[in-house]
């Protein structure tokens, strides 16, 4: 799945690219930029790209199935939203760069 290849290439920047492709998927607008690209396609669905992989949707449906998904996968019961598990994966991020 696309998470799991953001994971994969981007370690630990990898929350950046989710969240903002969780945020563009939304439908929400923001200022953040470079991390993904989201896409409404002629036919109905969508391309979601980061630097190295791409996601196909192919309708609302879908987007909305990959929404959910990471809410789930990244929230579970852990955290009460995603902005929340944004922040906590900064804070994380953060702290390691203390140890470098």
């Amino acid at each position: 799945m696309w998470v799991d290849k953001v994971y994969d290439d981007n370690d630990e920047e990898a929350y950046r690219t989710i969240y903002f492709a969780y945020l563009k998927a939304r439908g929400r607008s923001t200022d953040r930029g470079g991390e993904a690209d989201f896409e409404a396609l002629p036919d109905g669905g969508y391309l979601l790209r980061d630097r190295e992989n791409e996601l196909r949707l192919a309708d609302d449906t879908d987007r909305e199935a990959f929404v959910a998904y990471l809410v789930e996968r990244c929230c579970g019961s852990r955290f009460k939203d995603m902005a929340e598990w944004e922040n906590r994966m900064h804070d994380v991020f953060m702290d390691d760069l203390r140890f470098l």
